[in-house]
């Protein structure tokens, strides 16, 4: 028995924590209350010391202590998970040691302090003292005791024994989040660009820290990007056992993803779990016109605990325009050009892009839904606006020129990037930006018609004419003759 008392003593003294340490000093029995004090606190949170065994006598010098269960506690020590750690004996109330694994530091002993906070949590056992900024982070004239400590930041949970002054240290290890989206190279960024219509990819990274508690990460979406409900993954986790997603959310983020406590509960180093999903790029999203604040954005964050949040992390989306101006070669505005869009150059490859005609004359890239789709730009006054192209190469393709202009016989090509202008356009004129389409006229060619034939027509009457008086006054004299 005295063994097993030291081998529990030394255990009980020390920080059995995932995220914190803890000192004691211990002195003598003839000690009746001691005090706990949460070294480098963090600011605004909250923490809480939960007495499970009273300690009735110790020997420091020895390094012997006596505990005995609170009535609070015994049935975590018979049917909880205290009874696969310790001895109890019911009649005595005594409490001892059972599994020597229990180590500091140890991965049974970060879980036995978890499950001891959540037995409390469970049974609605009120905490014996809270330690906060208005106490200056310390409880003091505490009974001699055995106490699991816990936080409402959600990575604090310690075990200690009041004989008489303990420390316990907050490292202040908090989660974060990472949120990125894949560029055109599949390769995960801040930002990117897409057509309207094409699906994106995001991943967010989320650094699970030891002893979390409570995680729950909440996506919102702007209204340009539609969530595809069905395309999250966390690569070795399992929906509806580790996880749980919630589309029908109550603070209007777009969806969230809830871990389950028992997943949290295996957590002993830091993790990082990454989370990818899709969205749509829509016909409402927003078409950058030259300001950094024209994009698509996808912000997530963290919130775990008791209502702590970690930083937001976003990305963003832009999608892009351009004027397509159709000009003679001294760049007045030409009407009634039609072209078809291709992200080919070779005339006869590809197939064109599809649009939708907006009320405004301008078009915008179709998304899958719509119907009324055309594949041909008309273009009216000069200049017609297209919308909702990624960055990218794109080449256009005459269809019809104006009257009296020959049709383009090659593919005309051009880059869309954020540095792309608007179309400047005085008058009938067109002075600079957008995607400028020269057509060339062909000259009057020579005409048959007009006043010189009918010379030629009275020329000919005339000899013919004479001819025929001719003929005739041969006959008359050749039968006179």
């Amino acid at each position: 028995m005295k063994n097993t008392k030291k081998i529990f003593a030394v255990i009980a003294a020390l920080v059995l924590a995932l995220c914190m340490t803890v000192s004691v000093f211990a002195v003598t029995s003839a000690d009746t209350t001691g005090s706990i004090t949460i070294s480098n606190p963090t600011t605004g949170i909250t923490y809480k010391a939960y007495k499970m065994f009273d300690l009735e006598s110790f020997d420091a010098a020895e390094g012997v202590y006596s505990y005995k269960a609170t009535a609070d506690w015994v049935e975590f020590l018979t049917t909880g998970y205290g009874k696969d750690v310790f001895n109890y004996d019911a009649a005595t109330g005594y409490v001892t040691l059972k599994d020597l694994e229990v180590t500091d530091n140890s991965v049974k002993a970060a879980a036995l302090a978890k499950a001891a906070i959540a037995y409390a949590e469970t049974e609605g056992i009120a905490p014996t003292a809270t330690l906060n900024e208005a106490n200056s982070y310390k409880a003091e004239s505490l009974a001699l005791g055995y106490y699991v400590v816990d936080s409402s930041l959600g990575t604090v949970c310690a075990l200690t024994t009041t004989a008489t002054d303990a420390t316990v240290e907050d490292k202040n290890d908090k989660p974060t989040v990472d949120k990125k989206v894949l560029d055109d190279t599949d390769t995960p960024a801040d930002e990117n660009s897409a057509n309207i219509g094409d699906t994106v990819t995001f991943q967010t990274t989320i650094t699970v820290k030891a002893g979390a508690e409570s995680y729950v990460l909440h996506d919102t979406m702007d209204a340009g990007l539609t969530f595809n409900a069905d395309s999250i993954t966390i690569s070795g986790l399992t929906e509806n056992t580790d996880y749980t997603v919630v589309t029908d959310t109550a603070d209007g983020c777009t969806f969230e993803i809830v871990f389950a406590q028992s997943y949290l509960d295996t957590v002993t180093t830091d993790t990082d779990i990454v989370v990818t999903y899709t969205a749509v790029l829509n016909e409402n999203a927003v078409v950058y016109d030259g300001n950094i604040t024209d994009t698509n954005r996808n912000e997530t964050k963290l919130e775990y605990g008791d209502n702590q949040w970690t930083a937001p992390s976003e990305t963003k989306t832009y999608t892009y325009k351009f004027d397509l101006v159709k000009t003679d070669k001294n760049n007045k505005l030409l009407d009634g050009a039609k072209f078809s869009l291709y992200t080919e150059e070779a005339k006869g490859t590809g197939t064109p892009i599809k649009l939708v005609k907006n009320d405004d004359g301008s078009y915008r890239v179709a998304t899958a839904d719509d119907v009324d789709t055309v594949t041909e730009i008309i273009v009216t006054n000069g200049k017609v606006t297209i919308k909702g192209l990624a960055e990218d190469q794109y080449w256009l393709e005459e269809t019809a020129a104006p009257d009296g202009y020959n049709v383009l016989i090659e593919r005309e090509g051009f880059t869309i990037s954020s540095d792309m202008e608007s179309a400047v356009i005085n008058g009938n004129e067109y002075e600079s930006g957008g995607v400028q389409v020269i057509n060339n006229s062909g000259s009057l060619l020579p005409s048959t018609g007009g006043i010189g034939t009918v010379i030629f027509y009275v020329v000919g009457g005339i000899l013919v004419i004479g001819a025929v008086i001719l003929l005739i006054t041969k006959k008359r004299m050749k039968a006179n003759g």
